[in-house]
């Protein structure tokens, strides 16, 4: 999938679980959505994630791949570990 495909995806999953579940879209929420969206593929040597991020994606494509480490639940463990502070200061506001 391309950087267009990931966010469009992402932006439906995230105005349907909206839609869904009750909660207010915003539009910084929607940003960090569409970025998380293509993180997995900054391992894929044309995305252009990975452009940006080449001193982790060199590296992790090098040892790992595509579509090995970073498409897989200890990745999404990982994310969850790294964003789990800022869930909890988010939801004390």
């Amino acid at each position: 999938m391309t950087l267009g495909t990931h966010a469009a995806f992402a932006s439906v999953l995230y105005l349907g679980g909206a839609t869904l579940f009750g909660y207010k879209p915003d539009l910084i929420g929607w940003l960090l959505i569409v970025v998380a969206s293509v993180l997995p593929d900054i391992d894929h040597p044309p995305a252009k994630i990975r452009r940006l991020f080449w001193f982790v994606s060199v590296p992790l494509e090098r040892r790992f791949g595509h579509r090995t480490l970073t498409h897989s639940l200890v990745a999404l463990g990982a994310l969850a570990l790294v964003t789990y502070p800022l869930a909890l200061v988010l939801s004390s506001c």
